[in-house]
């Protein structure tokens, strides 16, 4: 069992929260959150002068193509009147897509997928059209949804299977994978582009 407020609480200390929806089933105490996050290292960076804010510094450029990765996140949750109305993750979702052309980087894509694969999949799809560009589309996903689903229950806890900082550290551990996993893509996808432009 995963509480709503402690997943939030490290999805926020781990990316930069863009936008955030909620949604309510009509009937019963289901809810769905939806975050549109960027990785943390867009995470603006203000410039102080004197004590006095004078702007945001500018994004690193090699930094700045992980605009290519937006960030989505779904959490699936609901109101337990048996754990004094505490808010339960019952589905996590937490994945990214980026489209461009693959040519040439595929054994340098698997070699991630392996290095990562206790934290994430990587799918690729790419278009039969003869018609369409080279451009091939990644989803990358974090497993960390179906370790929910597959062991976090109430049950768990009780039996002091896990407790809340054993928790807290695996949700970041998560998290902090799936983030070193876009940088090392946006290293051989977008910088390796750059560096052979110029």
């Amino acid at each position: 069992m995963i509480l709503y407020n402690q997943l939030v609480k490290e999805l926020k200390l781990d990316f930069f929260i863009c936008h955030e929806s909620k949604y309510k089933l009509q009937r019963g105490n289901r809810y769905l959150d939806r975050f549109i996050c960027k990785h943390k290292a867009l995470t603006p960076e203000l410039i102080v002068i004197n004590d006095q804010p004078q702007g945001f510094r500018r994004v690193k450029n090699h930094l700045a193509s992980l605009e290519e990765f937006p960030i989505q996140c779904e959490i699936e949750y609901f109101l337990s009147a048996e754990m004094d109305d505490e808010y339960i993750v019952e589905g996590f979702e937490l994945f990214s897509e980026t489209k461009t052309s693959l040519t040439g980087k595929m054994k340098d894509i698997e070699k991630i997928c392996k290095k990562w694969q206790t934290f994430i999949t990587i799918d690729r799809s790419k278009s039969i059209n003869p018609q369409k560009d080279d451009d091939s589309t990644l989803l990358i996903s974090s497993t960390f949804g179906e370790l929910i689903y597959e062991h976090f229950y109430e049950e768990e806890l009780e039996r002091d299977v896990i407790n809340e900082a054993s928790l807290k550290r695996l949700i970041h551990q998560q998290f902090e994978a799936f983030s070193k996993t876009l940088l090392e893509l946006n290293t051989l996808l977008y910088d390796s582009n750059d560096s052979s432009e110029s």
